[in-house]
């Protein structure tokens, strides 16, 4: 599972007939090199401003972002030198999130992406790769890695 190179983050609030790149920019404007490459978006479901997005970074490095403002600004939550494969939201509490980590390890956020800790430590083989996870919609002690 790896990525698709792109030009940052989009947003339509008119349906899809307009859309906005909502990257942080660089200081000559130009998209922020660590917006190219997002991995995954995941949207509080109480609060469309709320987004938390994994990127891939120039040589496989990974960060995770998170935005209050609906993408006006951003802010570096998490980085990584492996890359980050998929982040998710527990379905019934957007404040348990899920990150996936290429090399066998996982990362959890209890605080809606403010924060991230390894997960399961090392008892998953490095020699394995993690690409997506599931957390189940009643119970998230519930949570699936492959």
């Amino acid at each position: 599972m790896g990525y698709i190179a792109g030009a940052g983050i989009y947003k339509t609030s008119i349906g899809g007939s307009n859309w906005v790149n909502v990257s942080s920019k660089d200081p000559q404007g130009y998209v922020d090199t660590r917006f190219s490459n997002v991995s995954r978006l995941i949207v509080d479901p109480a609060d469309e401003n709320i987004v938390v997005a994994s990127t891939v970074i120039a040589g496989g490095a990974s960060a995770i972002f998170k935005t209050t403002d609906g993408g006006n600004s951003w802010t570096h939550r998490y980085g990584n030198t492996s890359r980050i494969q998929q982040i998710i939201a527990a379905p019934s509490d957007f404040n348990i999130q899920y990150a996936a980590v290429r090399g066998g390890n996982a990362l959890r956020s209890n605080d809606a992406g403010l924060t991230y800790v390894k997960y399961y430590g090392d008892i998953i083989p490095t020699t394995r790769q993690i690409c997506r996870g599931l957390v189940s919609r009643t119970t998230v002690s519930y949570t699936h890695l492959t």
